[in-house]
């Protein structure tokens, strides 16, 4: 994986890798995934980072992603979509 940036968060580093566009594919009952190096993700396992009521003062909302999935307290992903809605850009992130 080829590093893309590495932002701060609260005196923390954060490395983002990927950011590639991939397109929103649909299973055969409807589901909406994107796939994500070689891993197939529904889009309803990410979290929203717009729901202030369950993620008040959510940092990745703050850095434009429109939600995030974490594999463990240390990494997981962020996902933003494009205007279209028809594709998204899929982030990897370690801290």
């Amino acid at each position: 994986m080829k590093q893309k940036k590495v932002i701060i968060i609260n005196d923390n580093s954060v490395s983002l890798y990927g950011g590639r566009k991939q397109e929103i594919k649909y299973t055969l009952t409807g589901i909406p995934y994107v796939n994500h190096y070689s891993r197939r993700y529904r889009l309803d396992y990410f979290l929203s980072a717009h729901n202030m009521v369950w993620n008040a003062g959510n940092p990745w909302k703050d850095l434009g992603f429109d939600g995030f999935n974490s594999d463990s307290f240390f990494s997981g992903l962020l996902i933003k979509f494009d205007d279209n809605d028809e594709s998204a850009r899929v982030y990897t992130y370690i801290t």
